[in-house]
C-alpha cells in the first residue's frame, strides 16, 4: 500500500535551468522528510527537463510532470496542487530557497494549532548568485487575531509581498479556494480568502530565501501586461486588476462560512478599501478606455489601407520579418506569481 505524504511540495518552472536545480536540492535537504516533491514543467525549451529527471531519477519522493505546451503560470501552479496528496500543501518557486528547517518548523506550527491555517518564515532576499541583499521588512500585524475581519482587512488593505503564498498550508482549506486564478494578483486575493479561514503564522527565523534577479517576472513585465503570465489566452487583453480583486474580495467574504458579524464586519472593510483605492479603480477605467480607443483606431486604419482592391501586395524583395512570436513561449513565464 502506499503511504501518503505528510506535506506536498509543489514545484511550478518555466525555463528554470539557472536556478530550478538549487531550489531542488534545498527541498531535498530538509530535516522534515515524509513529503512528496511534485515538478510540472511548463513545456521549458531550455535545459529544465535534463535537471528535473535526473533529480526525479535519483529520488522517489520526486513527481516529474511535463505539459506538452504552455498552459500559462496560473494553471501550471495549479495543476501541482492537482496532483497532491498530502494534509499540508506548499508551492515552491524554482528560483527560490529553503533552509534545511523550514518544513520541520512549519510543519509543528500546523500540527499544534488546529485554528491556523497557513505557517511561513521570515525572509532574506538573495540575488542570482545566492548572495545576502537585505532582510524583508514586509510585517502583516494582526494575522493570528481571533477575528476573521481584522486578518482580512490585513491581507487586503495593507502593501504586501504576498509571500505567505509561498507558505505551508492545509491542502484541504487551499482546495475550498480558487487557488492562483488566472487573472493579475491573484495571489493576493487567495491570500485574503485564506485570512477568513484560519490564523498565519510568521516564524521569526528568515528560513525563506527570495531570490531577487532580472528575469524574475514582477520585474520582466508592467503590471497590466502581465496578464499573459498568467494565462496566454490573456495575452494583449485590456485588464482591470483592482476591480477584479475587489470582485473577487467580495466573492470571498460571501463563500467562505462566517458569523454574521464578521461577514457585515468584512463588507463594512471592504468599502473602506473602495475609498482607499479609488485612484487606482479610476486609473483601471481610464486605461481600458484609451486601450479599446486604440484598437478602434487600428481597425479604421486597417480597413483603410486594405481599400476596395484588398491589402497592398509587398514587394516580392521585402523580408517578410519571420513568424509572430508565440506569447506561451515569453520568458516571464519563468517567475512568480
Amino acid at each position: 500500500m502506499t503511504t501518503v505524504p505528510k506535506v506536498s511540495l509543489g514545484l511550478p518552472v518555466y525555463n528554470g535551468e539557472a536556478f530550478v536545480e538549487q531550489a531542488i536540492r534545498s527541498a531535498l535537504a530538509q530535516t522534515f522528510e515524509d513529503f512528496e516533491l511534485i515538478i510540472c514543467d511548463n513545456a521549458s525549451t531550455d535545459s529544465t527537463s535534463e535537471i528535473c529527471e535526473y533529480f526525479a531519477g535519483i529520488d522517489s519522493r520526486i513527481q516529474y510532470h511535463r505539459n506538452p505546451e504552455n498552459i500559462g503560470a496560473a494553471p501550471n501552479f495549479n495543476l501541482a496542487l492537482e496532483l497532491a496528496k498530502g494534509e499540508y500543501f506548499k508551492w515552491v518557486a524554482h528560483d527560490d530557497v529553503l533552509e534545511p528547517e523550514y518544513l520541520e518548523q512549519t510543519v509543528a506550527v500546523l500540527e499544534e494549532n488546529a485554528d491556523y491555517v497557513l505557517a511561513h518564515s521570515e525572509c532574506h532576499f538573495i540575488d542570482e548568485h545566492g548572495n545576502f541583499i537585505r532582510d524583508h521588512y514586509d510585517h502583516l500585524r494582526f494575522m493570528e487575531s481571533e477575528r476573521p475581519s481584522v486578518r482580512f482587512r490585513c491581507l487586503a488593505a495593507l502593501h504586501h509581498w504576498c509571500f505567505e503564498v509561498f507558505g505551508l498550508i492545509r491542502r484541504e482549506e487551499l482546495a475550498r479556494t480558487p487557488a492562483i486564478a488566472s487573472y493579475i494578483g491573484s495571489d493576493r486575493n487567495l491570500l485574503a480568502e485564506l485570512a477568513l479561514m484560519g490564523k498565519f503564522r510568521r516564524l521569526p527565523e528568515a528560513l525563506f530565501l527570495s531570490r531577487d534577479h532580472s528575469d524574475r517576472s514582477i520585474r520582466s513585465t508592467n503590471l497590466r501586461e502581465r496578464a499573459g503570465w498568467f494565462a496566454p489566452s490573456l495575452h494583449g487583453k485590456v485588464a482591470l486588476p483592482h476591480w477584479r480583486h475587489l470582485q473577487e474580495y467580495w466573492k470571498s467574504v460571501h463563500r467562505v462560512p462566517l458569523a454574521f458579524i464578521e461577514r457585515l464586519r468584512c463588507y463594512r472593510k471592504l468599502l473602506g478599501w473602495i475609498r482607499h483605492s479609488r485612484q487606482q479603480l479610476f486609473a483601471d477605467l481610464k486605461h481600458a478606455r484609451r486601450a479599446r480607443a486604440a484598437a478602434r483606431k487600428a481597425q479604421r486604419g486597417a480597413a483603410s489601407d486594405e481599400g476596395p482592391g484588398g491589402p497592398p501586395q509587398e514587394p516580392p524583395s521585402r523580408p517578410t520579418g519571420g513568424p509572430t512570436p508565440d506569447p506561451a513561449e515569453d520568458p516571464v513565464g519563468a517567475g512568480q506569481p
